[in-house]
């Protein structure tokens, strides 16, 4: 933030940047901890810049959309989330190794069985993802939370409709965050 880290604690203080004290120190921001996604929320609350953007998390994966939407999703979301895409499995792959996005959207035209197992691999790196399936017309035996999606979209659908999930479920993650937060439970990635 190019601050002081006495300022940094005086914010922590007031409630404006989540944070926890760790033991050994005293009310210096030296001997505090803070959630990157807490530190991202903030800074950009406030208009603050970040130094280094390879620090701010992904918060959105699309794996294999079409352009049309994926041009679509960056025009609508990409001023307020930080996004992803990659094209094919392999590159989700090598992204989810560093990143860990609350939000990942799986195409079905990759694959069937490629997508269940690729999203079973979101799973087991970053358990409170949520998965959403594209599915097409004829994947009519795919619903709503069969494990490991958590929503399915069949096409056609609107954008907008997918657009609408993607928020609930953001919205539903940052609730569970606060709930654990307010129980004292440190916020896991």
């Amino acid at each position: 933030f190019k601050v002081a880290p006495r300022t940094v604690s005086k914010w922590s203080d007031k409630g404006l940047l989540p944070g926890y004290r760790i033991p050994g120190g005293g009310t210096c921001a030296n001997h505090r901890r803070f959630h990157v996604s807490d530190v991202r929320d903030f800074a950009r609350k406030y208009g603050i810049r970040m130094k280094d953007d390879r620090y701010v998390c992904v918060e959105i994966l699309f794996i294999g959309l079409p352009s049309p939407l994926v041009i679509t999703l960056v025009e609508t979301l990409g001023n307020e989330f930080r996004l992803a895409t990659v094209k094919d499995l392999f590159s989700a792959g090598l992204l989810m190794s560093t990143e860990r996005p609350e939000v990942v959207v799986f195409d079905f035209l990759l694959g069937r069985s490629e997508s269940f197992t690729a999203a079973e691999q979101v799973r087991e790196i970053s358990v409170f993802s949520n998965v959403i399936a594209l599915a097409g017309e004829d994947d009519g035996f795919l619903v709503d939370n069969v494990f490991p999606f958590d929503v399915v979209l069949h096409r056609p659908f609107d954008p907008s409709s997918l657009i609408a999930v993607i928020r609930e479920a953001l919205q539903k993650r940052r609730s569970i965050k606060e709930r654990r937060r307010e129980s004292g439970v440190h916020p896991t990635k």
